[in-house]
């Protein structure tokens, strides 16, 4: 499989994975969402206790871990800036890591999600993402707000043939996944 196909193959995995989890989302008050803690626990993040905790960058570092990539274990979005293969916001496929600023562009503060697609007409893009008004789910913001964007990747050590769709199971090359429709 040559280098395009396989990031084509890993975007597609990833976006495979995050909308099977739409609608995810946080139980208001002093419970916790088992499903957000779970995220938190195949990670290895243990002093996540509530999902009234940010979970944005959580929950895309858990869809990358799922689809067998890089990822970070960190709970603050714009460290997510430390992912490798940076990409220009002008190459940017679906499927790939976008780091936000949030309140201010000097802020600390920032929104992490996965490109879905952008909206020329009016200068905005969707993002799939966790913690989008307390769930998860495809949100659409301004493209000025971009700090970053980041290719998935295989870790270095596991650079292996697919042969088959991780979502559906179908040989790679034949495979209709839902994730073409977004």
């Amino acid at each position: 499989m040559n280098n395009d196909n396989l990031k084509l193959y890993l975007n597609r995995t990833v976006l495979s994975i995050a909308i099977e989890e739409i609608y995810t989302q946080e139980i208001p008050g002093e419970d916790s969402n088992q499903r957000i803690l779970q995220y938190a626990r195949d990670l290895g993040i243990k002093d996540y206790v509530n999902d009234n905790q940010s979970w944005c960058a959580l929950w895309v570092n858990w869809v990358l871990w799922k689809a067998g990539a890089r990822y970070l274990k960190t709970l603050v979005a714009r460290q997510m800036a430390h992912l490798p293969f940076h990409i220009h916001e002008d190459d940017v496929i679906a499927g790939d890591v976008v780091i936000l600023w949030r309140e201010s562009i000097q802020s600390w503060q920032g929104h992490v999600g996965f490109f879905v697609n952008k909206n020329e007409s009016n200068g905005t893009i969707r993002l799939i993402g966790g913690n989008q008004n307390n769930m998860v789910k495809i949100s659409e913001y301004s493209k000025d707000r971009i700090l970053y964007v980041r290719r998935p990747i295989l870790p270095e050590d596991s650079l292996l043939e697919i042969k088959h769709c991780l979502a559906c199971g179908t040989d790679y090359f034949s495979c209709k996944c839902q994730w073409t429709n977004l």
